[in-house]
């Protein structure tokens, strides 16, 4: 642990801790500015240093490096900035000890030593005539591009110009995390403010299918913002959000509000794809496409609809060998099938097929915060705890607002018995995007957590939108068990087997391995309506 002020932070887990032990919440940047800062050894690190690290890929001002400077400072209690410290035109440094750099830097040596297993011998990296055929005809299949305009001012003044070129400046960055979309650069979208051109105009000269527009207002003790979601080609208003924030909290929520924003549109503009994928002939969609028909059909998780979606998952990898979200989604179809015990066709045993499938599309596409999460649960469901635990630090890394990310790592979380984090990672998601599979997820955790009546509220949620989802209802079952609901629980038990195919209780496998206690509760209430035992 490296002492900040009146907190520390844990190397291993990349979390900040309050005195009590309790995690201090920081965004994805200001968490890597901070790390940064611990990395240098007490050194200064110039401004320019830590923009381009932390901001690789995105034009930034230094406004968003101060912006994360303050919240790190916020976060443990340096109002002195007697640890983060400035030097006058230089950059900053951080005052820590000798012996907790010594500390950080073994912790470094062995983090490198023991890499997630990507790009190493176990992975199967992409063929040549894969990588070859991806060139000259990728760009027709990925993603539509994204434009995030300059929000406009309601007040006007100078203050407010640059509070509303500074929001969505802020936005850009946060949204640049989420590797899976496309969006254009800062300077040609701002290029285009005051033009009086309309939504169709502007991305016809940007080639951009969507944008994303807003007004800022500020008040006396706060700010009001408005946002909207549009669809360039058919000036349609796909999503529409609005909010405020008081001034004398600002600096300290600004990140939040940014990584909450940009995982609805992350969703929203999923959502409104797919629907439209939906609609077309059969032998038109691209492979963006079948990868979202794929995660379309799949979602109502029954029986048929998980054989549907891995038939189309096929069909989307023979189509286009090339293209790593198609590999990524066969590879969530068969990882669910395999917590959910639907078809019969995939089983524990078959886990190290999947992992292939997921490395193929990390080897194709090595910054997809989405295939680093499905890569950790599936090394979770194959006993390979740290390194799921590794890539799935690395899939937050390139998609800390990603709803599906955050799911996922609170999975890997939750079976690693970290139930408090794994809760916050799930809230975090269903603050972006609630769904049957977020309600599931933290139901689970309620039940470990000891909140049995909360666990039977979340799991009907969850049923009731996917009505398939075995995890939940086994998670029900349990739950009512505890409450002494036992013929409820008897009647959903004839449900679970007839909405899976073979289930008994090899489910309860490897991954149950790190909490045994929960293991047992499960197993105990499953066994009072009949599971069988494993098959041999």
């Amino acid at each position: 642990m490296i002492q900040l002020g009146a907190c520390a932070f844990d190397p291993t887990t990349q979390v900040l801790r309050a005195p009590d032990g309790k995690r201090v919440a920081l965004r994805a940047q200001s968490l890597k500015v901070l790390e940064c800062l611990i990395a240098a050894n007490g050194a200064v690190m110039t401004k320019e240093q830590l923009v381009k690290t932390v901001w690789a890929t995105v034009a930034v001002t230094d406004d968003s490096l101060v912006q994360c400077i303050g919240e790190i400072r916020i976060a443990i209690g340096d109002a002195k900035h007697e640890v983060l410290q400035t030097e006058l035109r230089r950059g900053y440094r951080l005052a820590i000890t000798a012996g907790e750099r010594a500390a950080y830097a073994g912790f470094r040596r062995s983090a490198n030593a023991t890499e997630f297993p990507v790009n190493t011998s176990q992975t199967q990296a992409a063929p040549a005539a894969i990588q070859a055929a991806a060139q000259g005809s990728k760009d027709k299949q990925l993603a539509p591009p994204i434009a995030v305009m300059p929000f406009a001012s309601q007040d006007g003044g100078e203050r407010s110009d640059r509070s509303t070129t500074s929001f969505a400046g802020s936005l850009i960055s946060e949204l640049a995390h989420l590797k899976d979309l496309r969006i254009i650069d800062r300077q040609s979208a701002f290029a285009l403010k005051g033009h009086g051109l309309s939504s169709a105009e502007i991305c016809e000269k940007l080639k951009a299918r969507f944008l994303v527009t807003g007004q800022v207002r500020r008040l006396d003790a706060a700010i009001q913002w408005s946002i909207e979601l549009i669809d360039g080609h058919s000036e349609e208003i796909v999503w529409y959000d609005h909010g405020q924030l008081p001034v004398s909290t600002q600096q300290m929520e600004m990140g939040a509000l940014m990584s909450r924003l940009a995982g609805a549109i992350n969703i929203h503009f999923t959502t409104y794809l797919t629907q439209q994928s939906m609609h077309k002939a059969p032998e038109e969609p691209s492979a963006y496409e079948l990868g979202l028909r794929v995660y379309s059909i799949w979602m109502p998780q029954t029986i048929e609809s998980m054989r549907q979606a891995q038939l189309l998952g096929a069909k989307a990898v023979t189509l286009h060998p090339w293209y790593a979200p198609a590999w990524s989604m066969l590879a969530l179809t068969h990882m669910m099938d395999i917590l959910q015990c639907q078809t019969g066709a995939w089983k524990e045993a078959r886990t190290g097929e999947a992992l292939h499938e997921i490395r193929t599309a990390i080897a194709l596409d090595p910054q997809s915060a989405t295939s680093f999460g499905i890569l950790s649960w599936l090394l979770m469901i194959d006993g390979q705890f740290q390194e799921a635990h590794l890539a799935s630090r690395r899939s937050m890394e390139l998609g800390p607002a990603h709803p599906l990310v955050l799911t996922l790592r609170a999975n890997v979380l939750s079976y690693s018995g970290q139930y408090e984090e794994a809760k916050a990672a799930i809230e975090s998601a269903m603050a972006t995007a609630p769904g049957g599979n977020q309600s599931a997820v933290l139901g689970r955790i309620c039940l470990a957590l000891g909140d049995a009546d909360r666990c039977i509220d979340l799991e009907l949620q969850a049923l009731n939108v996917m009505p398939g989802n075995s995890s939940a209802r086994m998670t029900l079952i349990a739950a009512l068990e505890e409450e002494g609901e036992h013929a409820r629980a008897a009647e959903h038990f004839k449900i679970l087997l007839a909405t899976t195919i073979g289930f008994n209780e090899g489910h309860f496998g490897k991954r149950w391995q790190p909490t045994p206690e929960l293991r047992e509760r499960f197993i105990n209430a499953l066994r009072a309506h009949g599971m069988k035992p494993a098959s041999n």
